[in-house]
């Protein structure tokens, strides 16, 4: 059907839309325009960027993780080696010269018949050391040897003398041989100062037999003594003196 408007031409109301809202219409489409430009914008430009740098740099993490672990490596086998170094050369500084020392308690206990060293043992000693009269330098890393042993004898009275013998014995040996010992109290031949032997313990007892001899005939025939005094002694020393 033909609709013909007969108004005046005053009347009349312009055809099309009205101006604001072609205003807004045309708002509207240029936002929706750019934001689809903005979403073209992030999704084919800068996140695959973004994506591509991640990629980039979680392998950069990776070498860099490989590397660190060498580096880790390379550390722990230098701390390794710096500590195997300390050991050596607190060895190299602080040696004990046992066989020296053992040749001496020999000599020291050859000395008095019917008395015998049963254990022997050397640990650090940390009681301060004695002044020793015309010593220089700070003396050096403290030890004790521990000593336990025998006397026999017909009496009381003469194993209780043998260990006296023997004191007397290993204080010569080691603190006054003057071809082992110079003047200021320090054993050459061991390379030590060492304290006077100190008695700890000692008591009656029965001795053990013999190891090699079981049979109580061998034993009733060698006349060993099934009687003796058992004592604990204590021998401390400082290896030599730290020169000053």
């Amino acid at each position: 059907m033909i609709e013909i408007n007969l108004l005046p031409d005053d009347k009349k109301r312009p055809e099309g839309p009205p101006p604001a809202r072609l205003g807004a219409v045309s708002a509207g489409v240029l936002v929706a325009c750019a934001a689809l430009v903005l979403v073209l914008y992030y999704k084919m430009g800068l996140i695959p960027k973004k994506e591509s740098e991640i990629r980039i740099q979680k392998d950069v993490i990776v070498d860099l993780n490989l590397k660190l672990d060498i580096v880790n490596g390379i550390e722990a086998e230098r701390t390794r080696l710096n500590t195997k170094l300390a050991t050596l050369t607190s060895l190299l500084g602080d040696r004990i010269p046992y066989a020296r020392l053992l040749d001496t308690l020999c000599d020291a206990v050859d000395r008095v018949p019917g008395a015998w060293f049963s254990t022997f043992s050397v640990g650090p000693d940390s009681s301060p050391a004695p002044a020793q009269i015309g010593m220089v330098g700070t003396p050096g890393k403290r030890y004790m040897v521990n000593l336990t042993g025998y006397t026999t004898g017909a009496t009381a009275l003469e194993m209780d003398q043998k260990l006296k013998d023997l004191i007397n014995s290993l204080s010569y040996h080691f603190i006054k041989r003057e071809d082992r010992v110079d003047d200021k109290g320090f054993n050459k031949f061991i390379g030590a100062s060492f304290d006077q032997p100190k008695l700890s313990a000692k008591s009656s007892t029965t001795l053990p037999a013999p190891d090699n001899v079981k049979d109580p005939k061998q034993l009733k025939a060698i006349n060993a003594p099934t009687e003796g005094l058992n004592f604990q002694m204590t021998l401390s020393f400082s290896l030599a003196p730290k020169q000053q």
